[in-house]
C-alpha cells in the first residue's frame, strides 16, 4: 500500500530562511528558520513546492513578497540554485531551501573558497 503513495506523490523537505533584519523582530529564536515535509503530486515542480510554502510561511507572508526568483528570495534544490521559474521536477527526498538573496551571495563566496582550498 505504501508503494502506490510514493508513485503518486513526492515527499520533499522545504525550509525558509528569514532575512537578517527580520531576526531582531522575531522573538522566537535567533534563526527562526521554518521547515516542513510536503507531500506533493508526482511531477510537481520546485515552484509548486514554493507556492504551498507561501501559504504557511510566516517569513514569506510577513515580507509581503511572493517568490518570483528575482527579488528578496531565491530557491535552492539540493543545494543548487534553481531557475527563476522553478521548473525543475521534484523527486522524493529533495530538499528545497528558500533563502534571502543576500545569503546566496555569501554562500557562493564560502563555496568558492572551499573548492580552492580542496584542490590545493
Amino acid at each position: 500500500p505504501a508503494s502506490w503513495m510514493t508513485r503518486e506523490n513526492v515527499f520533499v523537505f522545504v525550509s525558509v530562511q528569514p532575512p537578517k533584519q527580520h531576526e531582531e523582530e522575531l522573538s522566537l529564536s535567533p534563526t527562526a528558520a521554518e521547515g516542513t515535509v510536503l507531500s506533493l503530486p508526482a511531477g510537481s515542480r520546485v515552484l509548486d513546492a514554493i507556492r504551498v510554502t507561501e501559504k504557511w510561511s510566516m517569513t514569506l507572508e510577513s515580507s509581503g513578497q511572493l517568490y518570483d526568483g528575482r527579488n528578496d528570495f531565491v530557491a535552492l534544490r539540493n543545494g543548487f540554485r534553481t531557475s527563476s521559474l522553478g521548473t525543475e521536477v521534484l523527486a522524493s527526498g529533495d530538499v528545497v531551501s528558500i533563502i534571502p538573496s543576500d545569503e546566496l551571495i555569501s554562500l557562493s563566496k564560502r563555496r568558492s573558497g572551499a573548492s580552492t582550498a580542496a584542490s590545493s
